[in-house]
């Protein structure tokens, strides 16, 4: 595999974390070849250079490294674009992409990339799909009912954590549905029709309970704004 992708967590720690893959594949830094996006988006262009320059040979070690910032900004063209280098990259080449929205990014691009998220312990699917169905559960409630749905399922911050972390793993294999998975069942494919709403309300969640924001306002305020 030489295409891989980071989400969870924050910016800065999925940065460190391609830091640190690069110091382990001693790759020096003039041989790193970066995308950030321009205002808003990563357009064509600018993935058409990116495939040129990580297509030469390294200029001073073994492997180049390419990494696309914030790789949700990926316009549809772009993505498009970049299929075919992820498919197949370039033979001394290793490519990271890094997002806090993973959603937002076309599945055929997920499904060509070694998945990472630092943010939770991806579940195994026995477990995910309890999750799953707990998940769609509320989502079928009127706003009141959600209210209710979590206070009886989450009583301590711990458990807000655990509860959000379940969620965001249910959301990931409900992504390898859309990615052509062979995990069909009801509540994964209701959930991937929800994912580009879900996920980013996931992440703030997670980001807010962990700035020690209150737990159960927290939850309310994901319950009532996620479709």
């Amino acid at each position: 595999m030489h295409a891989f992708l980071l989400t969870g967590a924050t910016k800065e720690e999925r940065m460190k974390a391609i830091t640190a893959r690069t110091r382990a594949w001693q790759i020096n830094p003039v041989d790193t070849v970066s995308i950030t996006p321009d205002e808003t988006s990563i357009g064509i262009s600018a993935v058409r250079d990116f495939q040129k320059r990580i297509a030469l040979l390294p200029r001073t070690g073994t492997v180049t490294l390419g990494v696309i910032e914030e790789a949700h900004t990926l316009t549809d063209a772009a993505q498009h674009a970049l299929l075919k280098t992820l498919e197949e990259p370039p033979s001394r080449a290793r490519i990271y992409l890094e997002t806090g929205q993973p959603a937002l990014l076309l599945p055929t691009i997920l499904s060509r990339c070694q998945v990472t998220n630092l943010g939770f312990t991806l579940l195994d699917p026995d477990e995910s799909r309890s999750s799953a169905t707990a998940l769609m559960t509320m989502l079928s409630l009127p706003p009141a009912e959600r209210l209710r749905f979590l206070d009886a399922a989450v009583s301590s911050k711990e458990e807000g954590m655990l509860w959000i972390d379940q969620a965001a793993s249910a959301c990931y294999l409900a992504v390898q549905v859309l990615a052509g998975s062979r995990i069909g069942e009801g509540p994964f494919l209701f959930l991937s029709s929800r994912i580009r709403s879900l996920v980013p309300a996931l992440n703030r969640a997670r980001a807010h309970i962990s700035a020690n924001c209150n737990y159960r306002l927290v939850l309310d305020v994901f319950a009532l704004s996620v479709g």
